[in-house]
């Protein structure tokens, strides 16, 4: 199976381990591929190095499908422990891990949503031009986003799009 590692730390760069971290890789629903059925327990990684660094092997998501037949990934949290909570704290950032066959990097691999507040604004090509009319940024939209043309460049035919969140 492929190999997935990383490094965990708090925002000053430490690991925090006498807070017990864990991260929890959900897959996104039960999938099949190849000869498998595959059920969506969880993978908890709990062991860590002193440095903070971790390494899981989770199935690739390359060639798995959900039962109703659309992509499969693994949902990302993180947990941990305070002394005296009767709670477990813990972070649900909206990540999306997607795992290729030959495992890498958690950081190159995971798929963030982009900041609520973001907003991407330009220019999209002439339509004159032999590349029709598209975008000249490669953006992606996420599924929170709403697009909208405008055209306020008179008489050029030079539309402007713009993304929310």
């Amino acid at each position: 199976m492929p190999l997935i590692t990383g490094r965990l730390s708090d925002f000053q760069g430490n690991p925090g381990l006498e807070v017990h971290p864990r991260i929890v890789f959900r897959p996104s629903g039960a999938a099949v591929g190849g000869t498998s059925l595959f059920y969506s327990r969880p993978v908890i990684v709990d062991t860590f190095g002193p440095d903070g660094s971790f390494s899981v092997e989770l199935q690739s998501t390359d060639e798995l499908w959900h039962i109703a037949g659309d992509d499969v990934w693994y949902e990302v949290t993180i947990d941990r422990l305070v002394a005296g909570a009767d709670y477990m704290p813990w972070d649900h950032p909206g990540w999306r891990l997607k795992v290729p066959a030959g495992g890498g990097l958690f950081s190159a691999l995971v798929v963030a949503p982009t900041n609520p507040a973001q907003v991407w604004f330009g220019p999209g090509k002439r339509p004159w031009m032999p590349e029709g009319d598209e975008p000249t940024q490669a953006l992606v939209p996420s599924a929170y986003t709403g697009w909208y043309r405008t055209n306020t460049v008179p008489d050029r035919g030079l539309d402007n799009y713009f993304e929310w969140e």
